[in-house]
Formats: structure tokens, sequence, C-alpha cells
């Protein structure tokens, strides 16, 4: 394994611990643990256009942001949101803004029963990353995800580093640094040696 920054492992200790504090919480043994490849998957997007002459809107897969360009890619969030989560929105689409050309992929992820009426309140908030349909909760499932909001980091090979199960908001600080981290190269990959 590829050594960690040695001030930063703290930092994906409490990320990878979030998630698994809570008695209550999420199942450890089902989510992707840090140093795992994440799932691969493809969903809907519920904001944007739809093609010209097609009823469907685009299908995002998480390979076309991590995994097959990893020249371009450093670090991607994949962050479960559901209506109601306007402030985490506007802080995920605040760190997309600042630090996309650095190599940040966001993607939310909306488990929301009616996602259309969730993607048309959020027209005006200008996101700048996709929001994502699985009200199926199919990706949610795989991910181990009992609800929202969840969070996980990325590194460019999908290679799990942390996740959360608390908003972002509430994570902002923690979540923050380790994306600064990593687009600067000091959380290191988990990769075996």
């Amino acid at each position: 394994m590829k050594p960690l920054h040695r001030s930063l492992p703290l930092i994906l200790i409490l990320l990878g611990m979030a998630g698994s504090a809570d008695a209550a919480g999420p199942d450890p043994t089902s989510i992707p643990a840090p140093g795992t490849i994440a799932p691969a998957f493809g969903l809907h997007t519920l904001l944007g256009k739809r093609t010209k002459g097609d009823d469907e809107r685009p299908v995002l897969e998480l390979d076309g942001f991590c995994g097959m360009r990893p020249e371009a890619t450093r670090a991607v969030v994949v962050a479960f949101v559901d209506v109601g989560s306007d402030a985490d929105l506007a802080v995920l689409n605040g760190w997309y803004k600042k630090h996309h050309k650095a190599g940040l992929e966001i993607l939310a992820v909306s488990e929301a029963e009616d996602g259309e009426a969730f993607a048309s309140s959020l027209e005006r908030a200008g996101l700048k990353f996709p929001l994502l349909d699985d009200r199926m909760g199919i990706v949610a499932s795989r991910y181990g995800v009992p609800n929202s909001p969840f969070s996980f980091l990325m590194d460019a090979s999908c290679r799990v580093l942390g996740f959360s199960n608390r908003s972002v908001v509430a994570d902002q600080a923690t979540l923050g640094a380790s994306i600064e981290a990593q687009l600067k190269g000091q959380l290191g990959t988990m990769d075996p040696e």
C-alpha cells in the first residue's frame, strides 16, 4: 500500500468511521470499504435537456468519470441526496466550481420517488454537476446506502477513499479537506504495492 500523507490519515479515518459509528446506521459490511473499487453504475440524469426526438434523458456511467480517464480526474464524490438537500447541493456546487479544473468530479444520486419534480425544483440552483435518478434504489442498495444523505470520496481509479452517512454540510470541513488533499496528490491511492 502506498503511504498516506502523514498529516491527513485522520481525515480518511473520520470519513470511514462516520458511516459505521451509529448502531442504527448503515451495515458496514455492505458498504464498499476504503481501498476497494466502487461498484460501477449507470443512471439517467434528472437535470439537463433530453436528446432531440428522444424521451429519455442521457445515461451517465461512473466509469465515464473515473477509471476510464484517470488522467483528467483526480477525485470523485458520489453523494446520495434527496428532497430537502438544497444546502448539501449548494456546498457540492461550490466545490465543483472551485475544483473541477483541478480534477474534481461530483455525481449526485437521488432516490426521490418523483425525481422529475425534485429536479425541476433545483433548475434555478444552477447545478454544474449531474443529478442522477435512482428512484428504484438499485445503486443505493449496491453501495449499502440505507438512506440519504450519504457520500463517498473516490480517487481517479474509482477506489473508495472514505465515506460518510452525514450530510455534506455536517462533514463540510472534513470532506472538503479530503477533496483538496486528494487533488494535491497527498492522500495516495491506497493501491497495494
